[in-house]
């Protein structure tokens, strides 16, 4: 998933990224409901997640576009194979004479006598096995010679629709096709690896949800890719953890926490201090119980060391002794120009479960114009070259994809 930095590097200027907290506790309050009952709580989540989900497919809006880039893997065609249908120590097992499978080798597709079968698994350096329904169904002998390609790639978690795909090398766009159309020119047209000149995006069997690209013909040669696409805004899933105190030291980074565990999913969420131990901190308002502490600082964390560690996007300037703390995740928007939009579609979802339809006081014209008023300043914000905060403050990493 992404980073998401909430300062700018060489400001001491901090932006208030709102949270799904902020958004729970907004409702709430507006429907007089307690957050200590568990189907207040919940209602309120399941109306701010739809709204959220829902706002974000009711325009292009600038803060979810991405430019990612894709190295593929070369062919691999070291030494010869033996192949046993049946009877080894793994079905349908291919066996290396010399070399060594690479990393990628489950992913990929291996060429015999011009015959593609699809890899199952890597079991070792020297060994693979093939997929029941594609492989040669009978052994094949010692010394026989082969090729493997890998011609598909996963995208991204949060990879929604694709803008544009570069060769960064021959600087030419590579054309996307329908999957009928690659397939046909898989079997018809292209015999061995060469230079992809076309690709489609699909599912795959081998990463859920997740699509792939795949590229025909298959590359022979490891090649970058630079490509823009449009994604999802990043899940809602820690409304608000609060158990333990926190300590963190002023010019460092390493947060540590007494009393609790850190949620395995706060990576990328929103941590806030309070300046004492006595009272949690709250957003800027307040808190739905009435307390007013707004939080002394706030950070995103980056890495999760440990049960009760974990690492910020930038150090503290002040040293915090067992304080209380709040994590939530951040809310994925521009909130110039989207937030309020948000949240009366999250009210108008929350007042169709919880009053009757003639009792609702807030109506689908009223989201309709939040949304128009959300397009018209996203358009504003486009004509005049702006990206949204998120987009202007924020750093994304996308290395971690195999290739």
């Amino acid at each position: 998933m992404p980073e998401y930095k909430p300062y700018i590097p060489g400001y001491d200027w901090q932006v208030d990224l709102p949270t799904f907290q902020d958004v729970t506790e907004y409702i709430l309050d507006l429907f007089d409901l307690s957050r200590d009952t568990a189907r207040h709580l919940r209602l309120a989540k399941q109306s701010i997640i739809k709204a959220y989900r829902d706002l974000s497919q009711e325009t292009e809006w600038n803060v979810y576009y991405r430019r990612a880039t894709l190295l593929t893997s070369a062919q691999y065609e070291t030494g010869s194979i033996t192949y046993d249908h049946t009877g080894g120590t793994y079905e349908r097992e291919v066996t290396l004479a010399t070399g060594t499978w690479p990393s990628w080798a489950r992913f990929g597709t291996l060429i015999v006598d011009s015959v593609e079968y699809r890899v199952e698994d890597r079991k070792s350096d020297t060994v693979i096995t093939l997929r029941e329904h594609s492989n040669p169904g009978a052994d094949v002998a010692a010394g026989t010679s082969y090729a493997l390609l890998r011609a598909c790639y996963p995208l991204p978690n949060d990879f929604r629709r694709m803008i544009k795909w570069y060769d960064t090398a021959n600087e030419y766009a590579i054309n996307l096709t329908d999957f009928l159309s690659l397939h046909r020119k898989s079997i018809y047209e292209v015999d061995n690896p060469s230079t992809p000149w076309e690709a489609v995006l699909r599912g795959s069997g081998d990463f859920y949800h997740n699509l792939v690209i795949e590229f025909t013909p298959a590359p022979d040669e490891a090649r970058t890719y630079d490509y823009a696409y449009y994604c999802w805004p990043r899940p809602l899933i820690t409304e608000k953890y609060r158990t333990g105190t926190v300590t963190v030291t002023a010019g460092a980074t390493t947060v540590t926490l007494t009393g609790g565990t850190f949620p395995n999913s706060c990576v990328g969420s929103v941590i806030r201090f309070s300046s004492t131990a006595a009272a949690e901190p709250t957003g800027l308002f307040g808190n739905i119980d009435g307390a007013d502490n707004p939080y002394y600082g706030a950070r995103v964390i980056v890495t999760r060391t440990d049960d009760t560690h974990v690492e910020l996007d930038s150090s503290m300037a002040s040293t915090l002794t067992g304080v209380k703390y709040v994590v939530s995740d951040p809310v994925h928007m521009n909130t110039m120009t989207m937030r309020s939009a948000l949240e009366v579609m999250a009210e108008y979802n929350l007042s169709r479960r919880v009053r009757n339809p003639k009792e609702q006081v807030i109506g689908k014209k009223d989201v309709q114009q939040a949304l128009i008023h959300a397009r018209e300043a996203e358009s504003i914000q486009r004509r005049e070259g702006r990206a949204g905060l998120l987009e202007m403050f924020g750093e994304y990493d996308y290395t971690n994809y195999e290739s």
